[in-house]
């Protein structure tokens, strides 16, 4: 089987995951938390919050960085599937965890796709977490080329976080084969989320944070968790983290054509990403993730 099958078999059987995960999974997990919720302890958080992003932009990281404070409780992807009642499992979800301070991760096609009342209006399922006490922590990732090689290196290895310490192995070194159609749908469609996430989030507050300029260097992960307490209004966090990047620096060392693929970027509105020197440039820090009141 050629490297470019491996992928094409590895983003069928995700696509397939997905569908079924998002579209039947939900309705089951919500009768048993229902049913599990009339004997468990509920204890009202004080303060709420959400990590609103698309996928493979450091939302894990920025999740795992917030739990470093053990008065936080940061969930992960709660509305990946469909609810009849959104509202009302996020309240159990943030009730059952017996912790002050609460959260989880919102995905922008959780509102766009998935999600029934919200996919009629994107803005106001926002502004109804707000009304319930939620804050929210915008996280983008501007490298929307490297974002979209990372997704699909990803689905190719079905491997999407590692933790350090956690010994290699050869999945690890298998390479990509990037199908050229293939990529540039991926980078339209985060082109496209991420104009859907600028439109709802116009005139809601918000604390905007970038994957490349306060989460891909660890140095600046305090700063990072300054910015963001400061905003929720909570103590400051000595951030601690067990995760590593799987994604190589280098696209040689995980692209299997890269050049190819680079060649191709150049004949594309993301030939932006292309330096004239054929490497990839990375976008220059926008200084345009402050605190949106």
């Amino acid at each position: 089987m050629s490297k470019a099958s491996d992928y094409k078999k590895a983003d069928l059987i995700w696509d397939i995951k997905y569908f079924i995960s998002s579209y039947f999974f939900g309705f089951p997990k919500e009768l048993v938390l229902y049913f599990k919720s009339l004997f468990a302890s509920k204890t009202t958080p004080k303060t709420k919050f959400i990590i609103f992003s698309t996928g493979r932009t450091g939302s894990t990281l920025l999740t795992s960085l917030l739990n470093s404070n053990t008065d936080i409780y940061c969930d992960g992807e709660i509305l990946k599937h469909r609810y009849l009642r959104p509202l009302k499992v996020l309240d159990k979800h943030a009730k059952k965890t017996g912790k002050p301070i609460y959260g989880f991760k919102l995905l922008t096609h959780h509102i766009k796709d998935i999600q029934w009342g919200a996919k009629k209006n994107g803005k106001q399922f926002l502004q109804k977490l707000l009304d319930d006490g939620y804050k929210i922590i915008y996280l983008e990732r501007k490298h929307r080329l490297n974002q979209s090689l990372s997704m699909m290196y990803a689905i190719l290895r079905n491997d999407w976080h590692k933790k350090q310490g956690k010994n290699s192995s050869n999945q690890q070194k298998q390479k990509l084969h990037v199908d050229l159609q293939t990529l540039d749908w991926w980078l339209n469609g985060f082109d496209e989320l991420n104009t859907y996430e600028k439109n709802v989030l116009k005139g809601i507050p918000h604390v905007h944070v970038v994957y490349e300029e306060d989460l891909a260097n660890p140095q600046n992960h305090q700063a990072t968790m300054d910015k963001v307490c400061s905003f929720l209004g909570i103590k400051k966090i000595v951030p601690q983290t067990t995760l590593r990047k799987i994604t190589p620096k280098k696209y040689e060392d995980f692209i299997e054509n890269a050049q190819e693929m680079i060649a191709h970027l150049r004949q594309t509105p993301h030939g932006t990403y292309v330096a004239e020197d054929n490497q990839i440039k990375i976008p220059e820090e926008s200084n345009q993730h402050e605190i949106t009141r």
